[in-house]
């Protein structure tokens, strides 16, 4: 399982990508979310900024995020 990937977003861009079992098959219908870092009271949250669901082949995609 991956977790924790950072990319830099600019206006327009989207987050693509394939979902997959520790052996390499697709995994339909997995939740994906992007996660955006907030400062709240002095503290560090994540925010939501976006959704997926992959499809048959394991595949998203999550398009009207908001610029890095």
């Amino acid at each position: 399982m991956r977790r924790g990937v950072g990319v830099a977003l600019l206006p327009g861009d989207a987050i693509t990508g394939r979902v997959t079992t520790q052996d390499g098959q697709p995994l339909a219908f997995a939740e994906i979310e992007a996660l955006r870092p907030l400062l709240e009271s002095s503290l560090r949250v994540l925010v939501p900024v976006g959704r997926a669901v992959s499809n048959e082949p394991g595949e998203f995609r999550i398009v009207g995020l908001p610029p890095s």
